[in-house]
């Protein structure tokens, strides 16, 4: 499990805490890695909460390169990827970085609602995705977790955006 947060760039999620696997094949990252924001689980995720004018001027910066055939490249499918995972309150991405690789994120928020960072499980894609939505949930639930660590506190008993299918 990565926990990662935007970088002073606002092109690139960096990884500040993570918790290993112990499976022999995993993803790998380390804590002060980087990974483009629009090709990740953790970036999009972060994305798509950040607030609407924020979100635009961070898109409107963002080169789109391409790293497999299953990357968006494109601004207006990205904004439409961003729409999805607000609506679904996680974000799943499958070989966008890496061929083989999927991830599932969701959103941290701080104690004034704002997303702070997104927690994200990575992984083989052929172990993670028959597991989609198990691994959905418990990524909410601990995103739920470190967003009340932070003083968080849901609206009208709801959590603000992190929801599960």
């Amino acid at each position: 499990m990565f926990l990662g947060t935007l970088c002073s760039d606002r092109a690139s999620i960096v990884y500040v805490d993570k918790v290993e696997s112990d499976h022999v094949i995993r993803y790998a990252g380390g804590v002060g890695d980087r990974r483009p924001l629009h090709a990740t689980s953790s970036g999009k995720a972060i994305l798509a909460f950040l607030a609407p004018d924020e979100r635009e001027e961070v898109l409107k910066s963002l080169s789109l390169p391409r790293h497999t055939e299953r990357t968006v490249t494109s601004l207006p499918a990205l904004r439409a990827s961003l729409e999805a995972i607000r609506r679904a309150g996680f974000c799943v991405t499958t070989d966008e970085l890496v061929p083989g690789a999927s991830g599932i994120a969701a959103p941290v928020f701080d104690r004034y609602g704002r997303v702070a960072g997104a927690c994200a499980i990575g992984g083989p894609t052929d172990r993670v995705g028959p597991r989609t939505r198990v691994l959905a949930i418990e990524v909410t639930a601990t995103a739920r977790a470190l967003s009340a660590g932070l003083g968080h506190r849901p609206r009208d008993g709801k959590d603000a955006g992190v929801r599960t299918r």
